[in-house]
């Protein structure tokens, strides 16, 4: 920028910080909230997985977000307002009085499970409750989790810690591995 004077001027670029954040959604408007947060330019990812109905004369498959009423949000801080004003958010998910910062890792993790929700089988022989255990085989490689129950002969809990959410996968015993 130059002035009268002929001086000039650098216009200051601020760079601010990009985080993911959950925001919780009106009730089945997940959807809705994606595409809306889409069309304003932000990154935007509901994390859905497939369920087969089966009726009398035929199947279908339904999708289903993994974890109702929240959306994930990438965004910066100037962004809050713009996600704010869409018509089918509620709010920001906070940790007191500041927002819910998702790690990336976690994003990925909900990534990974999605794509493979109805194929996941996690015997827990050696295991026990309250165990971190790791992933070690499979497209999930590399997912770590606390064991927070064992309800039957397979279920493995993964704690995201950031927003408090637990999912529940099946997984075969031989893909787990404690970790100390």
């Amino acid at each position: 920028m130059i002035d009268m004077s002929g001086t000039v001027y650098k216009k200051m670029v601020s760079y601010e910080p990009i985080y993911w954040h959950a925001v919780y959604t009106k009730s089945r408007c997940e959807k809705k909230a994606y595409e809306t947060l889409l069309k304003d330019g932000i990154e935007v990812y509901v994390p859905i997985f497939e369920k087969t109905r089966i009726y009398k004369r035929k199947k279908r498959v339904i999708k289903f977000p993994l974890i109702p009423s929240y959306v994930f949000v990438k965004i910066c801080r100037s962004d809050i307002i713009k996600v704010l004003q869409n018509s089918h958010v509620i709010n920001f998910v906070k940790c007191g009085k500041t927002l819910a910062k998702i790690k990336e890792s976690e994003i990925e993790t909900l990534k990974k499970v999605t794509g493979e929700i109805s194929d996941i089988d996690v015997a827990l022989e050696n295991i026990k409750k309250g165990d971190r255990v790791e992933i070690i085989s499979g497209s999930l490689v590399g997912i770590k989790g606390i064991l927070l129950k064992k309800a039957g002969k397979r279920n493995f809990s993964i704690r995201l810690e950031s927003i408090g959410v637990n999912l529940d996968v099946q997984i075969d015993k031989s893909y787990l591995r404690k970790v100390k």
